[in-house]
């Protein structure tokens, strides 16, 4: 996993870093802190306002509801309005997925995606962008359309008609926060309930179909939850040394030399983040099996150094979520009908081949012949904006559920 430093940026600038990044932390178990965070994040990027959102999961709108938003200098109404009316039309937002932009780690200034020419002519611009004093974007993509079990969603700040546009500088600065911003709302969307509140207890991370790790600042495994200790029991290419006295905590295990390495390093840079090459979230450690068995797959991300999770003897400074990419996968479907208009039919032919099975097992296990099923699959890649098998399996898992 290579690294990325941004050079473009002031020393003045970097040193009030570490505070903001310090402060994107607390969104991981707080969703709430974001109100708080955002105005700190337009503030380091000269951008009078900002808004963090989930542009294809809009809060309240039917089946495919339960994003978020929260917003900063914006009049109360913004959201709302923008709910009612005009979240079909985010011009942006269309241009992004158009262009196959819209993948996690992207930094796009508006001018990039369209001219404005392209824009100000538009209803959507006279009736809402204008009147909120949208007019120059920057934005970074949290998430994508094909995350891994992760809600597109934006973080993005605006200028308006009278203000001066943003440079390939301001992209520079908003590609060092967008890693953190990454692994901050990471950890809150995998613990979140259909409220965006956050399982911030033991026993709720025990309820989680994912495996959760819990790791302070010395690199011992201090909490497990019940998941993580099933997969953990197998000893199958990883396993955990308990530490005497000590039910769910102690030593991490991997067999392969290298891959333990990666791990350990991949704690470390948790422990201690390095503010300007920080990987994303969705960047992961695969953990080979030898059973044979589909690997696992391991994401991290730090904790904000006060937090609800202490578990025995020392705070816990990394989250570990683990992946077992052999269970069987269970997709939101009711998303994939009403915000990417699959049928029933297109649906299970969708989560079929996220299990990993052949054409020809298709067609059997679905009853039907393969040339309707290459039909279906088709309007399946149409309707999912993808073009091979592994970046359907791979947006197939981003509507996965726990």
């Amino acid at each position: 996993m290579g690294r990325n430093r941004v050079t473009t940026v002031s020393v003045a600038e970097l040193a009030k870093l570490s505070k903001v990044i310090d402060l994107i932390y607390e969104g991981a178990i707080d969703p709430d802190r974001w109100d708080g965070i955002l105005p700190v994040l337009a503030n380091w990027l000269d951008a009078p306002r900002g808004w963090l959102f989930t542009p294809m999961h809009v809060p309240g709108i039917g089946a495919a509801g339960g994003g978020y938003s929260f917003t900063h200098a914006f009049a109360p109404s913004m959201a709302q309005t923008w709910r009612d009316k005009w979240h079909t039309q985010d011009l942006w937002a269309m241009r992004a997925a158009e262009l196959g932009k819209f993948v996690e780690g992207n930094v796009f200034r508006g001018d990039e995606l369209l001219p404005e020419s392209a824009i100000t002519p538009t209803e959507v611009y006279r009736e809402f962008m204008l009147p909120n004093q949208i007019h120059y974007l920057l934005s970074g993509l949290v998430f994508g359309t094909t995350s891994p079990g992760m809600m597109p969603t934006a973080c993005s700040f605006f200028r308006g008609l009278g203000d001066k546009s943003f440079t390939r500088r301001d992209s520079d600065k908003m590609r060092i926060l967008l890693p953190h911003i990454s692994r901050s709302l990471g950890v809150a969307q995998r613990l979140r309930d259909a409220d965006l509140k956050v399982a911030a207890s033991l026993a709720a991370l025990d309820k989680l179909s994912a495996g959760v790790l819990l790791i302070g600042r010395s690199e011992s495994v201090e909490f497990a939850n019940r998941a993580a200790q099933r997969m953990l029991a197998e000893d199958d290419g990883m396993a955990l040394r308990y530490r005497a006295g000590c039910s769910n905590g102690g030593k991490l295990l991997i067999d392969d030399t290298n891959t333990a390495r990666a791990v350990r390093v991949a704690v470390k840079n948790a422990i201690a983040p390095d503010v300007m090459a920080t990987e994303h979230f969705c960047r992961f450690i695969t953990i080979s099996r030898p059973s044979g068995r589909a690997p696992y797959s391991m994401h991290f991300s730090s904790l904000p150094e006060k937090n609800e999770f202490s578990a025995s003897r020392e705070v816990p400074r990394v989250i570990v979520f683990i992946t077992d990419s052999a269970a069987p996968v269970t997709v939101d479907a009711e998303v994939l009908k009403q915000t990417y208009g699959l049928t029933p039919a297109e649906i299970r032919v969708a989560v079929t081949i996220a299990q990993g099975q052949t054409l020809k097992e298709m067609s059997s296990s679905l009853n039907v012949t393969t040339g309707t099923l290459k039909s279906h699959l088709k309007r399946v890649y149409d309707k999912t904006r993808t073009d091979s098998r592994a970046k359907l399996v791979k947006f197939i898992l981003s509507v996965a559920v726990d």
